[in-house]
């Protein structure tokens, strides 16, 4: 398990959690099911097995670990320098990488020929046991810009076509269920592979977001998926490896499955394949120890990378222009779809809504509901242009036309709420007929006609959006890497017109394109699959939160019976997006609230009224918009300055999990169905229970909070409203959401209604 960690008593020290940490992790755990457990001598004895992994090995040595080479086929072994965890290069054959050939084989490049060794690095020719391979050279050094290490390799150019991929790392790096092994890839915010649960995986991820090549038939390759970041990590025992590369059409493939191979330390592993296409690539590998942090040190090892060499851009520096960009950085989020039954590229057809009704909604969520940040992105709002004079910006007539879409912006931007509008680039090129540019061209024409008469200019003049989300088309092509990357410069130049005119640009294609420049990252944050059985792990979030907004895909947002889906964006920091299929009325306030009963009562738990909103009248949608936002908009601003910094499954069954942002903010939600008693800070957390602590704001849903217990869970926020720590303040302000009035804060008592602003001390 990952970080399994039993809560030290309250007042335990850091170092103590560490050797609870390192504890919970070294235990051997067997899955229900499987064979039963290999005993401490059978380990102990497969272990000693790995001692004599390299027989004729070559010494290279980095700042994080110290990596031995067998000179004849290129096995290795790789041992972290603090903790003396090692990971080892592919279990089912010798040598570390493999090579597909045109016709389909895949051989093994496992012999070494032309050795060359000079200083901290390795080169050779491979060659392969299994039958002849093209020229290719590979080479193992320190990186010294990483500190790790570096592994290469590059084909011949005449030789190229013969080879169909180079898996560098074939099934290499491989962890096990005795040591607390796994896998956290990108996939979505990213996802926790155990080594010890009992199904088998074979998950094949592909570069974002272009198939470069079309499976020649259907058992070519395993059915495929996108990766939304380039990284992945790997722990076994105390180590925790940074896996990542810069080429863009890379394949990533991870393998659970039960082993029989008397050397393996454990009964299930997980083994990691990053397949390049033939050419040249390369593979950066860094090492970390630290338990207090755990795997997730990958994703800030990663962000300091990238941060270094420019490839990332803080949020709050992207925003630091206009003061009302600054709007961005706690913002809840309203995505309304203008027109039903669009049809791209003209969002034509009957109006789900009008331009009046979003500036109504605006306009409530201001006076009614008092939220304080929020960001509006109008979707479908291009109509066909009749009764239309301008020729690309069209409003849709149904829903009011140009005329009440400007009163909209204006009156969004006046409420202190940010306006931005979503296009399909496809709107952005100018010739609509059959032979429309398509890959690098289409978005050269896009910022041709971006930046023409009638572009952006006269879209900023006429509705004065602060954003431009900018959705790109499914399945872009490029055959080659040549073309991927002409793609993208072509890409990027319309991203940065976009931030010149209007300060922001959001995308909706996981990518570090994207997250370098872009303001929200729509598609990034999907949870689970269709059977519901990911287990996600933050390392999206780790990596890039201080950098981008990360969204639930177009048409997604939370409703009133989502408690889960708050916890999960509460868990990395994250206001969430709300979902708007009521009937424009239930939230706008006009006529009858629209209440929809919930499948399960609990999951509308944050919907439910009292405190705050007892009397007013509201939605289950309001309510729960109020409640959520509360908490949300306080601790979004919190990590665009504090990082995740770690993530803990507290419990067996990972249902109730810990993050930690910087130094000083902690949060721990219970999506289990019992109570679960958090002993650090005193709470008992009902089903859907959270508690956020923070020198400068506190919140909680709980049975039991600052000694006081609830036969009931209440709901409240304390938030400072000074530069001080709410305890030390001469204004704080308690919100109360729902439940019992009492809260007992630096050991006094408080009885809130609805909302009160106190001095504690």
């Amino acid at each position: 398990m990952l970080e399994i960690t039993p809560r030290p008593p309250r007042g335990s020290s850091l170092v103590a959690c560490a050797v609870l940490a390192l504890a919970a992790a070294a235990a051997p755990r067997s899955p229900a099911g499987l064979d039963e457990e290999l005993g401490p001598e059978d380990l102990d004895a497969r272990r000693k097995k790995l001692e004599t992994w390299a027989h004729e090995p070559i010494s290279l040595s980095s700042a994080t670990f110290r990596m031995l080479v067998d000179r004849r086929d290129g096995s290795f072994v790789l041992t972290e320098r603090t903790s003396g965890a090692a990971l080892f290069s592919t279990l089912e054959h010798r040598g570390f990488a493999a090579v597909e050939m045109a016709d389909g084989r895949i051989l093994p490049a496992d012999r070494l020929e032309s050795l060359d060794v000079e200083g901290e690095r390795m080169r050779w020719r491979a060659a392969s046991t299994g039958g002849e391979i093209p020229p290719l050279s590979m080479e193992i050094a320190e990186d010294e810009r990483t500190g790790g290490a570096r592994i290469s390799f590059e084909v011949e150019s005449e030789s190229r076509a013969a080879i169909r991929s180079v898996r560098l790392l074939d099934a290499a790096l491989w962890t096990s269920d005795a040591d607390g092994g796994g896998v956290a890839v990108p996939r979505g915010v990213g996802e926790w592979i155990a080594a010890g649960d009992p199904e088998d995986v074979d998950l094949n991820l592909e570069g974002p977001p272009w198939r470069l090549k079309a499976p020649e038939s259907p058992d070519e390759h395993i059915p495929s998926a996108s990766y939304s970041a380039p990284f992945f990590g790997v722990k076994r025992g105390e180590l925790s490896l940074l896996v990542f590369w810069e080429r863009r059409d890379v394949s990533l493939r991870i393998e659970r499955r039960s082993v029989g191979d008397p050397r393996f330390p454990g009964r299930r592993g997980v083994f990691s394949s990053v397949i390049f296409p033939s050419g040249r690539g390369e593979v950066h590998l860094v090492a970390s120890s630290l338990p207090i942090i755990g795997l997730l040190d990958v994703s800030r090892m990663y962000r300091e990378i990238k941060t270094r060499d420019g490839a990332l851009e803080s949020l709050r520096s992207k925003a630091a222009g206009p003061p009302d960009l600054a709007a961005l950085l706690g913002a809840v989020f309203f995505r309304p779809s203008l027109a039903g039954n669009p049809r791209p590229p003209l969002a034509t057809g009957e109006a789900r809504r009008t331009f009046e009704d979003v500036a109504r909604l605006a306009e409530h969520m201001k006076e009614k509901l008092q939220i304080e940040a929020a960001a509006f992105i109008l979707d479908d709002w291009i109509g066909s242009g009749q009764g239309e004079e301008h020729e690309l910006w069209p409003a849709a007539v149904e829903c009011g036309g140009a005329g009440a879409l400007a009163d909209c912006s204006r009156r969004v931007r006046e409420a202190g709420y940010l306006f931005g509008l979503a296009l399909d680039r496809d709107q952005l090129v100018r010739d609509r007929g059959a032979s429309r540019p398509r890959g690098a061209e289409a978005w050269k024409a896009a910022e041709e006609t971006a930046r023409s008469a009638g572009g952006y200019e006269a879209l900023e003049e006429r509705f004065e959006p602060q954003m431009l989300l900018i959705r790109e088309p499914p399945g872009e092509e490029a055959a080659e890497m040549d073309a991927l990357e002409e793609l993208l410069r072509a890409r990027d130049g319309l991203a940065r017109y976009t931030r010149e005119v209007f300060g922001l640009w959001g995308s909706n294609i996981p990518g570090e394109p994207s997250v370098g420049s872009a303001g929200c990252w729509e598609s990034a944050f999907t949870l689970r699959d269709a059977e519901g059985n990911r287990s996600p792990y933050p390392l999206l979030a780790g990596a890039y939160g201080q950098s981008v907004r990360l969204l639930l895909p177009r048409g997604e947002g939370l409703g009133p019976d989502d408690a889960e889906g708050f916890l999960w964006h509460l868990l990395i920091g994250e206001a969430p997006a709300y979902s708007l299929e009521e009937a424009p009325g239930a939230a706008t306030g006009a006529g009858e609230p629209q209440r929809r009963p919930a499948a399960d009562p609990q999951r509308a738990c944050f919907s439910r009224e009292g405190g705050w909103t007892r009397g007013m009248g509201l939605s289950a949608r309001d309510i729960f918009i109020k409640n959520t936002s509360e908490v949300a908009t306080a601790v979004s601003r919190i990590r665009l300055r504090e990082p995740l910094v770690r993530h803990q499954l507290l419990t067996a069954d990972r249902l109730v999990r810990e993050s930690h942002f910087g130094l000083d903010m902690r949060i721990v939600v219970n999506l289990g169905s019992e109570p679960y008693e958090d002993a650090a800070s005193g709470t008992v957390l009902p089903r859907f229970g959270f508690v956020v602590e923070y020198p400068f704001f506190m919140a909680f849903h709980a049975l039991r909070a600052g000694g006081v217990d609830y036969d009931e869970p209440a709901f409240f926020t304390v938030r400072s409203l000074e530069g001080k720590m709410y305890l030390r303040a001469e204004r704080t302000r308690i919100y109360h959401g729902f439940g019992p009035e009492l809260i007992r804060l630096g050991g006094r008592e408080f009885r809130v209604e609805r909302e009160s602003v106190i001095r504690i001390w």
